[in-house]
């Protein structure tokens, strides 16, 4: 429990983002390409499925997701976008395999300034993976 006047920061997952539907790709993808596949850890995808069953996770829209920490007693709050980019690289354990490892770094540059220009618009959030909400409780 929080106690009055103390602070929360979460980051969680975008509900309406491109990032949200990656995994109808992926599933086409695998079919009709597998070898984009080749660098994914089937050992480590597996101990995560058997690890996850006492977790919850649901994507919330950010709207949505304000209200119920309004509705709890929240105030002042903030919200950012965190990781804008899209779901493109090889090695992403849940990403559309597009950009190989060799480009990963000059790739990942670019999207560095990207996330310094627009992390200050919480109306990007639709363009992130995930989003960040700072407040404090009543």
């Amino acid at each position: 429990m929080l106690n009055a006047y103390g602070k929360i920061f979460i980051v969680t997952k975008t509900k309406g983002s491109y990032w949200y539907g990656k995994g109808k790709i992926r599933k086409l993808l695998r079919k009709t390409a597998p070898f984009l596949f080749s660098y994914e850890d089937v050992t480590l995808s597996r101990e995560r499925l058997e690890n996850s069953s006492n977790f919850w996770q649901e994507r919330l829209f950010v709207r949505d997701f304000v209200s119920i920490l309004k509705l709890s007693g929240f105030h002042n709050l903030t919200i950012r976008p965190v990781i804008i980019r899209p779901p493109i690289f090889m090695r992403g354990k849940s990403e559309i395999p597009i950009i190989p490892p060799y480009l990963e770094k000059p790739i990942l540059r670019i999207f560095q300034i990207v996330n310094k220009w627009f992390s200050d618009n919480p109306s990007l959030t639709v363009l992130a993976e995930s989003y960040l909400i700072v407040g404090e409780k009543k």
